[in-house]
């Protein structure tokens, strides 16, 4: 990617919207294949046998969280790049930090959402943190159950993105979305 490309697709919310759309669509889409197809929201009793892990969709929710944070964080003004590179305070998982900085009030739940999201991208991907003791929340979901808590922050933040007045994707349905429709 050539610097003006890097520079264009850096400054722009949609940009990162449609990243965070695309991991959103691929977790669903792994989802989909598990359970068959998506209802709107998870009832307290569903479950299901687990055919495959949770840890690659949950990499993909958390991804489509930071992604649709960081756009709401570029659309409040935030530079999005310092000299040629992307802004240091954009290159990180500091989920909390930027819902914080975004005004968005997280609650207890939400807040403790977030967290467990960070851990998972920073440790989620390997069978053990970088040291003992870090990133412990990477592994404590109570899956399905927190998918709806989940696709409830995705609905808070794309509302809050979309309220920014900045250009962004049409409006779609988060929770059915999936890679075939994206």
């Amino acid at each position: 990617m050539n610097e003006a490309h890097f520079l264009r697709r850096a400054t722009q919310p949609i940009a990162w919207q449609e990243a965070a759309l695309h991991m959103l669509a691929s977790a669903n889409y792994l989802l989909e294949a598990e359970i068959g197809p998506l209802p709107e929201s998870f009832p307290g009793h569903w479950s299901w046998t687990s055919s495959g892990s949770v840890q690659p969709k949950l990499l993909l929710y958390g991804a489509a969280v930071e992604n649709l944070l960081k756009a709401i964080r570029v659309a409040q003004g935030v530079p999005a790049v310092t000299g040629s590179s992307l802004n240091g305070d954009l290159a990180t998982h500091e989920l909390k930090r930027y819902a914080d900085e975004a005004g968005l009030n997280p609650g207890k739940a939400e807040s403790q959402l977030l967290r467990q999201l960070q851990d998972v991208l920073e440790a989620g991907k390997y069978p053990v943190a970088k040291k003992p003791g870090r990133n412990v929340n990477a592994w404590t979901f109570d899956y399905p159950k927190d998918i709806s808590a989940i696709w409830a922050l995705l609905d808070r933040l794309d509302a809050t993105l979309r309220a920014t007045g900045t250009r962004c994707v049409g409006h779609t349905n988060l929770h059915t979305l999936t890679k075939r429709q994206s």
